[in-house]
């Protein structure tokens, strides 16, 4: 078992989902920015990508938004898969709890929202298997 421990800032909004058979499950990916500084003085950040399932996939897409910052625990799952011929390596953190670092005004709560589950996935899957959720992050996107 593999325990990741991240404190980052949500890079997007979460997508929140759910299986045919109910549960919900939420997509998002955090920037954490390094310890070291790189050769040009600068901080350099690594994107994370999560996952979280039921009460706590409907407690994130609730109370988190892009630019929220987050405290992450959880496995680190492998999502190696091949499309078009291509191998593709990769991991996420399979969120086990996470904490809250302060609040967002950003946050679909904090706008007076409900969130709802959108499209229905078609069975519980990884990541790997989730093409519509890929993303490309960069640097300029990210709120610090």
């Amino acid at each position: 078992m593999n325990i990741a421990e991240q404190h980052g800032i949500m890079v997007a909004d979460p997508e929140l989902k759910q299986t045919p058979n109910g549960k919900s499950v939420v997509k998002f990916t955090i920037a954490v920015k390094r310890k070291m500084k790189d050769k040009n003085g600068e901080y350099p950040c690594d994107f994370h990508p999560c996952q979280a399932w039921n009460a706590r996939a409907e407690t994130i897409a609730k109370y988190f938004a892009k630019g929220s910052p987050i405290i992450v625990w959880g496995e680190l799952h492998n999502n190696n898969y091949t499309k078009d011929g291509v191998k593709h390596y990769g991991y996420y953190i399979n969120v086990d709890n996470f904490d809250f670092v302060g609040s967002n005004k950003n946050s679909p709560a904090a706008r007076g929202e409900e969130v709802k589950p959108a499209n229905y996935l078609p069975s519980e899957m990884s990541m790997g298997d989730l093409g519509e959720f890929e993303e490309v992050v960069g640097d300029e996107s990210l709120p610090f």
